[in-house]
């Protein structure tokens, strides 16, 4: 990275600084021309076309602090132009090779061979004309003067002879009238290609996330990509169409979905078009499959309802009360938990086993896409687990309680945990035990983070600790529930999401129809939570929880917290994870 002030005093004229921003930048200008040209001589060649531009260019950068943005779109203007300069000069035209576009009268100037502001305010007064179309007059009128003129609240005020708040609620009216364009179209087409403050979408993965070229948070991180993705969710489209409709410039389109395509995030169809090639889902889609989950969740929580007893009489037979932890604490992880989450996924196997296929990058996951103009649920929720082939630790999460980050204890520190799942000890038996040469350190940690209690020289667990003691105990009782659970509401209920689904207008996705039973699964769960809190059986949260509130460690093959425990033990006797090839 550069510093600020080596960038100001560049831009300044300072040769040192100069030469000293130029090294900065190499390593990304070369990254920059590996993704444009795939042959390493030409990148290179091509990162110093990149360097020559930025050291030409450095006097006239207005703002320094947003340098990289600058450096970005530069270094992808330059090599866009040495894309469209390789393809011309092997066009054929009568059978005719032109060696050199110098050569072809024919062929139209390089679009950025002018002034680069010059294409971006074009690009940007383009699109706004666009959206004032359906406006009326007066909301047209001040977005103009705002947007196009560039004049200020005041200026158009006495332009106008109106005060200038009526032009602010004119132009506040505007936006709101403009919402869905206006969400897609930023100032310049820098801002277009990096990463937006308010996204227009979100996105989910169901598996592994890569860090290759071809990871899809990566190929969809910009603007412009999540633009042309909306576009095509469904109806395929040309480059051309895309185009016009996001108000871009064509070449900036054809290279964003060379990379989706090459990330098979968009497939080609009929010749010339394109589509999304994962689920995108819109306003209305999202509120049909909301209403549709709700209805499910309510029905799953009202047959766990029924059997809260007798989760609680298996709770009391366990010796958690004796470790100081109450039943009212310990149903949002029996629950919410094991009832509402794990053992629902263990006792419908098909549905959450899908295998996915392997992907450009090395990996295997589904991508999912949502537009953001509909609130996520209060009760999304899930618990995170890390473990190993002694235990692991684990917690319940949900927006719709506010705690601290939550320290996960990783391979070097839980084996102090495991070690005291028998009862509270001092640090030199821990010591004993573990092997740990830094036990003093890993346990000053572990009391940090709020998973155990230092009481005189003894250390104890703070958090409940699941063994399979407890787990012959609950286990039953919990697998009984959840497989009624999974025949009475489950299964029926997701049986018509085909149906749904094709109403929607995604026929075209029908093979990834499976992922999305899991996907949508993991949402009616915390529908199903919502619904036990309002029926009073999981009390009122807690306002603001310590970090640790409904966390666990568990010891040995304990399945409650391994919702697939043939798979949890595989992955330990082969070394293997289950999503890779055999």
């Amino acid at each position: 990275m550069v510093d600020l002030e080596v960038i100001r005093r560049a831009v300044d004229g300072d040769a040192d600084a100069r030469q000293a921003v130029l090294g900065g930048c190499q390593g990304r200008a070369l990254a920059v021309a590996r993704g444009f040209t795939g042959d390493r001589d030409e990148a290179e060649d091509l990162a110093q076309e990149v360097l020559v531009n930025v050291y030409q260019s450095l006097p006239f950068l207005k703002e320094p602090g947003r340098f990289w943005g600058w450096f970005e779109t530069l270094a992808h203007r330059v090599c866009l132009g040495w894309r469209r300069r390789e393809q011309r000069r092997q066009l054929i035209l009568g059978g005719l090779c032109i060696e050199d576009e110098r050569e072809d009268p024919s062929v139209a100037p390089d679009p950025f061979s002018g002034p680069e502001e010059a294409l971006l305010e074009a690009e940007r007064r383009k699109g706004i004309q666009k959206a004032l179309r359906n406006l009326g007059e007066q909301g047209r009128k001040a977005l103009e003067m705002f947007y196009l003129d560039g004049l200020s609240v005041q200026e158009i005020a006495g332009r106008l002879r109106v005060p200038e708040n009526t032009i602010k609620q004119r132009l506040y009216s505007g936006r709101l009238g403009l919402r869905e364009e206006l969400i897609t179209m930023p100032e310049t087409a820098e801002e277009r290609q990096g990463a937006p403050e308010n996204p227009p979408l979100r996105f989910s993965l169901c598996g592994e996330k890569g860090n290759a070229s071809c990871n899809p948070f990566t190929l969809t991180r910009s603007l412009l990509a999540q633009q042309v993705l909306i576009q095509i969710a469904r109806s395929p489209k040309a480059e051309g169409e895309m185009a016009s409709a996001v108000g871009a410039d064509r070449i900036y389109v054809a290279d964003h979905l060379s990379d989706l395509v090459k990330g098979e995030l968009v497939r080609q169809v009929d010749g010339d078009r394109y589509v999304a090639d994962f689920f995108i889902l819109q306003k209305e889609d999202q509120e049909s499959l909301h209403g549709w989950m709700r209805g499910i969740g309510r029905r799953d929580a009202e047959i766990i309802a029924g059997h809260i007893p007798e989760a609680r009489g298996a709770f009391v037979r366990c010796p958690f009360e004796a470790q100081g932890f109450e039943w009212e604490d310990m149903r949002w992880i029996v629950v919410a938990v094991f009832l509402a989450n794990l053992g629902i996924r263990r006792a419908h196997p098909e549905v959450y086993t899908v295998r996915r296929p392997i992907r450009p990058d090395g990996n295997r996951w589904f991508f999912f896409g949502q537009t953001c103009d509909v609130p996520k649920p209060k009760w999304v929720a899930g618990c995170n687990s890390s473990y190993d082939e002694l235990g692991g630790v684990g917690h319940f999460w949900t927006p719709a309680v506010t705690k601290p980050w939550v320290f996960g204890p990783d391979r070097r520190t839980r084996p102090a945990l495991y070690a005291l799942v028998d009862g509270p000890k001092d640090l030199k038996t821990i010591e004993g035990e573990t092997g740990l040469e830094d036990a003093r350190t890993v346990a000053a940690e572990m009391v940090a983070a709020g998973y155990v209690v230092q009481e005189g020289d003894q250390l104890r667990l703070a958090v409940p600790a699941f063994t399979e003691a407890e787990d012959r105990t609950l286990c039953p009782v919990v697998d009984r529930i959840c497989r009624e659970v999974v025949e009475q509401s489950r299964k029926p209920g997701l049986q018509g999401l085909d149906d749904l689904l094709d109403d929607l207008g995604f026929e075209g996705l029908r093979p990834q129809y499976p992922a999305m039973r899991g996907f949508l699964s993991s949402d009616i769960s915390g529908y199903c939570i919502e619904a036990l809190v309002e029926m009073g059986h999981l009390g009122t949260p807690p306002a603001e929880a310590p970090g640790t509130w409904a966390c666990w460690v568990w010891k040995g093959g304990v399945e409650l917290v391994s919702w697939d425990a043939a798979e949890f033990r595989r992955i330990y006797h082969t070394g293997r994870p289950p999503w890779l090839p055999d």
